[in-house]
């Protein structure tokens, strides 16, 4: 009853609708360039809910981090660069799509599963939290380590055709995840003796090196490419009309 009241009393506030569709619309656009992401926009704007009722504001902060969370997905359709890391792996069949002539249905395709995966997220969160906190409070490093392997071996499996790169590569990510102090002892691991890797490597400028800057080769490439084609296919046309008879 209380979360149907908490509803009734959200959708009947005026402000806060409208901040709620102003929060979609920057979370988006946000999401959407590769570089920005919900966390940045939400510190930036943070000063803005001073000034506003807290309910407004928490909505407003709250819709911002879930729309750019889908957000990252429309670059990552469009142009194969990830608008945030949650989109890195909608890369791998989205932007196929695109090229192809698709793009409108895998946008459709992913704002629908953001949609559907964000309700049953919540639903579970709302009415199975205290259930599931009761278990995990009883989970020691045996059931983690357990998890973590079994999370590598699923994305092993689904990052390649072959399960053996798909778990190499894993493994090179977890260790590069390694670089910075160690969260228990704080010693410094791979660090190369510089102080600012003492934070490990940053996500958002990886995903940038790793989708944006080779897609930007690819498709430079890409039209390098064609421009020769394109003047080859003028010197034939002139050396054919050379040789045509007058």
């Amino acid at each position: 009853m209380e979360l149907i009241n908490g509803f009734i009393t959200i959708f009947s506030q005026p402000v806060t609708m409208l901040f709620i569709v102003c929060g979609a619309f920057l979370g988006v656009v946000v999401g959407a360039v590769p570089g920005l992401t919900a966390s940045a926009a939400i510190a930036m704007l943070v000063p803005i809910t001073y000034y506003i009722d807290p309910l407004s504001a928490l909505a407003f902060l709250y819709v911002i981090g879930k729309a750019g969370r889908f957000g990252g997905s429309i670059s990552a359709i469009l142009f194969n660069t990830p608008g945030t890391t949650a989109a890195a792996a909608t890369v791998l069949d989205g932007h196929p799509m695109t090229r192809k002539g698709q793009a409108g249905k895998a946008l459709k395709t992913a704002s629908l599963a953001s949609a559907i995966g964000d309700f049953t997220g919540e639903i579970l969160l709302i009415c199975g939290a205290l259930f599931i906190a009761t278990y995990t409070r009883q989970l020691g490093p045996p059931e983690y380590f357990a998890i973590y392997v079994c999370a590598f071996l699923i994305i092993g499996s689904v990052i390649s055709s072959s399960v053996l790169k798909g778990i190499i590569s894993t493994l090179l990510g977890g260790l590069l995840a390694m670089v910075g102090l160690d969260p228990i002892t704080s010693e410094p691991r791979f660090d190369l003796g510089m102080i600012e890797l003492y934070n490990g490597l940053s996500l958002v400028p990886l995903l940038i090196g790793l989708f944006v800057i080779s897609e930007v080769f690819t498709q430079a490439a890409r039209g390098l490419d064609q421009g020769h084609h394109d003047t080859i296919k003028a010197k034939n046309r002139k050396m054919t009309s050379y040789r045509s008879p007058r």
